[in-house]
């Protein structure tokens, strides 16, 4: 029996083998045959036999069998002529070695213009008509060279590659299969289906940029097929980088996140005749996904290959894929915001009195008599009674009788007067905490889009990748016992060399001999790296030695001599060459304000170290104090972030008090009257930049040192700049206790920087 099955299995993986060829190419041509561009009928059936191979004539009665069908046989004449031509020519080619990509494209291109304009001429058609059909033309020989070129590679890659030349040539194809498919007469839009399919394959193995691509490809073939269909399809690209983004909590989140961003961005363009037949087609695309084997996904994500090579990746495709994104997540973020404000116009809570006329009087026997026939006097009367509701929280007999002795229910009337009220505080209650969600929502949608733009900045800024130094500094580190370091070698917009590596498990070589190891190979002075570990990676970041060094000290004293401190202060390396500042004032004194500031600077500390811009990491950590919980949970945010290499020095405050630089017997005060972070949902700090120089003394306090103490004591800061920043920040510290009286009322932390040369 068990040989019985292996020989059935092999017959049919022949009969497989030899007939589905076959039957996808009668297939393609016979849709192919009914493809059309803005509405008008083109020649992809050209393309369909000229990629069929030796399938051609197979391709040519899928054709046939279209326009029989369709009774367009006249229309399809010329199609069908090109098709003959070209399903005998090319075997010819192939026969003897022509097979190349630009001889098919050009041979393609001489039949179906000779033929086009000779038929079009030939029935008396305008300078339009000829035109079309040149551009059909030129349109079907493009497309058989980018398959012809992307067959010739995958016939020796046995891969397709997503980027690069072979990438646009994909993209290409896809968008003119959308387009063709789009155009079959269906009450549902097979495009949009087979694009569903795929979005959902790209998010899983791609996440949100896979996503976001296909969603935005499959939109350009459904408009270019009918351009009516643009306003609903395009808002697969959102919902592709939404789903593709929690892609990795499972299918499931994947496939819910997907219906409901598009169910959300339906409802934001509003309804159309299109609407429903889109999220039709949306759902069929989802189940159609559910139900592929996973054997065929498992295949198809291993002809998937992105590999070509490290600098072409970094310089040609991650930045502006990045920025990609974070467009795309701008304009989802503009949609919720759109949606937000249609719901509030449109929200108009019905009136107490109205609810108490559906709920209660609507029931009553004296209705038409109070409602109908004395309309106008009933509906004063109620008004005055919400008014009086309002302004005591109740009403009493007497209320009820004066100003409506008709009424037979008094009792009644009170209790469901203190119901609907109650009804609405708790409706208002939930709309404001609806509307508060879905600003918060936005609020996150913006930090999100700021991370994105972080990232491509980031990467931006890497403008040569030396693979050849890479090689020889990975061979550096094998040497040196780290087996399987990952290692590049870059240089930033401003020429600055750098060298990263991701070492698996702990770093335990000698850092001061691999560093002066890596200077000769670089052939410039490197500093030590700066060393992060996550779980069981250690990242090494090299840099090239600046021109600057800082020496950073600080000083601290606790009001009326607590023991808690309510500022925090950390100081941060992540190179040499840039350093940061992390200042926080929580409110108030003692333990409670000191919990504030240190939540506050750890999780700064984090987000900074992890590579995350200064303005990022004060949006999240607001937000993060915004929902901690805490009765007043808010605290001052005062960043500075020296970049030694490029002489600079940015300063970021939310509600923190001046800083300042003296130089040579000036001084640069840089203030700000933004508000702390936590207070409200969005509070915007502001941001300086300034340059700095060596003999730069920089002052970072908080508002527990009086301010004239730095502005108005030229002396003190003149003998300060002469030492050390250990003994500057004890000279400064101590004045601003001296300023008290002998009791501190208030916190006191400075931190002062001094810039040398190197």
């Amino acid at each position: 029996m068990l040989k019985v099955r292996t020989i059935s299995g092999v017959k049919t993986a022949r009969i497989t083998k030899r007939y589905l060829p076959a039957f996808i190419s009668f297939c393609v041509g016979f849709v192919c045959a009914g493809a059309k561009i803005l509405g008008v009928p083109c020649s992809l059936c050209v393309c369909a036999c000229a990629g069929a191979g030796r399938f051609a004539p197979v391709a040519f009665a899928g054709s046939l069998l279209y326009y029989l069908v369709s009774g367009t046989l006249s229309v399809g004449v010329p199609k069908l002529c090109a098709v003959l031509i070209v399903g005998a020519l090319f075997p010819l080619l192939r026969r003897h070695r022509f097979f190349e990509p630009a001889l098919l494209s050009a041979a393609a291109c001489f039949v179906m213009l000779l033929i086009n304009c000779a038929y079009t001429v030939g029935l008396g058609g305008g300078g339009y008509a000829v035109a079309f059909a040149m551009t059909d033309s030129v349109i079907c020989a493009c497309l058989v060279f980018m398959f012809a070129s992307i067959a010739d590679e995958f016939s020796v890659t046995h891969s397709l590659r997503i980027s690069g030349a072979s990438g646009v040539f994909l993209s290409v194809l896809f968008v003119m299969c959308i387009c063709t498919l789009s155009s079959v007469p269906l009450p549902l839009n097979p495009g949009r289906i087979a694009g569903t399919v795929v979005l959902l394959h790209f998010a899983r193995k791609y996440r949100a940029l896979g996503g976001a691509l296909i969603g935005v490809l499959t939109a350009c073939g459904v408009v270019l097929s009918d351009p009516f269909l643009a306003g609903n399809t395009l808002i697969m690209a959102s919902s592709g980088l939404i789903c593709g983004a929690v892609a990795g909590l499972g299918n499931a989140a994947m496939y819910a996140s997907f219906m409901i961003s598009s169910l959300v961005s339906l409802t934001a363009v509003g309804i159309n005749s299109d609407t429903f037949v889109m999220f039709w087609d949306l759902a069929l695309g989802v189940m159609i996904n559910i139900a592929l084997p996973d054997e065929l996904l498992s295949v198809s994500r291993s002809l998937l290959t992105t590999s070509k090579s490290t600098a072409d990746l970094v310089g040609q495709t991650a930045s502006a894929r990045l920025d990609f994104a974070s467009r795309t997540i701008h304009d989802i973020r503009k949609e919720i915001d759109l949606i937000s404000v249609k719901i509030e116009s449109r929200r108009r809570p019905k009136s107490i009195s109205k609810r108490v006329e559906s709920s209660l009087c609507s029931r009553c026997e004296m209705f038409e008599l109070c409602f109908k026939k004395s309309a106008s006097k009933t509906a004063v009367s109620m008004g005055v009674l919400e008014k009086l509701h309002k302004s005591y929280g109740t009403l009493n007999n007497e209320d009820v009788k004066t100003y409506l002795p008709a009424c037979t229910k008094p009792a009644a009337l009170m209790t469901a007067f203190d119901n609907c009220s109650d009804e609405l505080d708790f409706e208002r209650a939930c709309n404001k905490s609806a509307a508060s969600m879905r600003k918060f929502l936005s609020e996150q949608l913006i930090t999100m889009e700021q991370l994105l733009c972080d990232m491509s900045a980031r990467v931006g800024r890497i403008k040569e990748v030396d693979e050849h130094l890479s090689a020889r500094v990975k061979e550096l580190f094998e040497v040196s016992g780290c087996r399987g370091a990952r290692v590049c070698v870059y240089k930033n917009e401003v020429g600055r060399r750098y060298a990263e590596a991701f070492v698996n498990g702990s770093f335990k070589s000698d850092i001061l001999r691999l560093t002066l190891r890596l200077s000769n190979i670089m052939e410039c002075d490197m500093e030590l790296p700066s060393i992060n570990v996550l779980g069981k990676v250690t990242r090494l970041i090299f840099t090239e030695k600046p021109e600057l060094e800082a020496s950073i000290a600080y000083f601290q004293a606790s009001c009326k001599g607590g023991q808690y401190c309510g500022d925090t202060l950390e100081t941060l390396t992540v190179t040499e060459s840039e350093r940061y500042v992390l200042l926080s004032d929580g409110m108030g004194t003692g333990e409670r304000a000191r919990l504030d500031s240190m939540f506050t600077v750890s999780l700064l500390k984090r987000l900074v170290t992890s590579g995350v811009s200064m303005g990022c990491s004060e949006r999240l950590v607001n937000s993060a104090l915004c929902v901690k919980g805490w009765d007043e949970s808010f605290s001052t945010v005062d960043m500075l972030r020296l970049d030694l290499f490029s002489r600079s020095a940015c300063f970021l405050k939310a509600g923190a008090a001046a800083s300042y630089i003296y130089r040579e017997g000036s001084i640069i005060r840089i203030g700000s009257s933004s508000l702390p972070a936590g207070i409200l949902d969005r509070c915007e700090p502001e941001m300086t930049t300034q340059r700095i120089n060596a003999g730069d003394m920089i002052i970072l306090a908080t508002d527990g040192v009086d301010e004239s103490i730095i502005t108005d004591n030229s002396e003190l800061l003149e003998r300060a700049s002469l030492s050390g920043a250990d003994k500057a920040s004890r000279m400064i510290g101590e004045q601003a206790v001296k300023s008290f009286g002998g009791e501190i009322t208030d916190d006191i932390t400075l931190a002062v920087i001094m810039i040398g040369k190197a």
